[in-house]
Formats: structure tokens, sequence, C-alpha cells
């Protein structure tokens, strides 16, 4: 094997690393992602009561 092939082979191992973590970072934004919604689908309904009784 050349030299330049093991350089490639490190480089491409190198993109497929970064491209797991991007994965793993991905997932982890869209639970944050799926989170937030549920929170907001939670508060919403106590937001508008809360504006309906302040706006007498």
């Amino acid at each position: 094997m050349s030299h330049e092939d093991s350089n490639k082979r490190r480089n491409v191992d190198r993109v497929e690393q970064a491209g797991q973590d991007f994965r793993r970072y991905v997932d982890v934004v869209l639970v944050v992602i799926g989170g937030v919604k549920d929170v907001h689908a939670a508060v919403s309904p106590l937001v508008a009561e809360w504006k309906r009784r302040n706006r007498r």
C-alpha cells in the first residue's frame, strides 16, 4: 500500500466519524424540537386561559 492510499483511508475514516457525529447531533436536535413542541402544546391552552382572564 502506498503512502497516498493510507492518507486517503485516514481521510475517509475522518469523514465517516464526522458523519456519525453529525447524525447524532441531528437526532438530539430532533428530540429537543419534539420536546419543545410537546411543551408548547401543553402550555398554549394555559396561556390562552391566562390571557382571557387578564383581559377583563
